[in-house]
């Protein structure tokens, strides 16, 4: 039965992740990284966020295009780019 109750935990809180609007604490578990961090975003303004009194709340949009905004390429990304270069 408690594994039963974790397990419907766990999706609830999931579901929460999948809402529009997340506060922070929502944000940095979406993120995986810790409430410090994300506390340390906003201040210094690299992520948009919006304020109701002491509550900070993020677009999940706004949190997705954050997070995807610093690729990585690929090594066979970088081969490409360099043969295109070489041309």
């Amino acid at each position: 039965m408690k594994q039963i109750i974790l397990i419907l935990s766990e999706i609830q809180s999931l579901l929460e992740l999948n809402k529009e609007v997340l506060t922070l604490q929502q944000y940095a578990k979406y993120a995986g990284i810790s409430i410090q961090t994300a506390y340390k975003q906003t201040s210094q303004r690299r992520l948009p966020f919006y304020r109701q009194g002491k509550h900070l709340y993020l677009k999940r949009e706004d949190v997705i295009a954050f997070l995807l905004s610093h690729p990585v390429k690929s090594n066979s990304d970088i081969e490409k780019d360099a043969m295109k270069h070489l041309q």
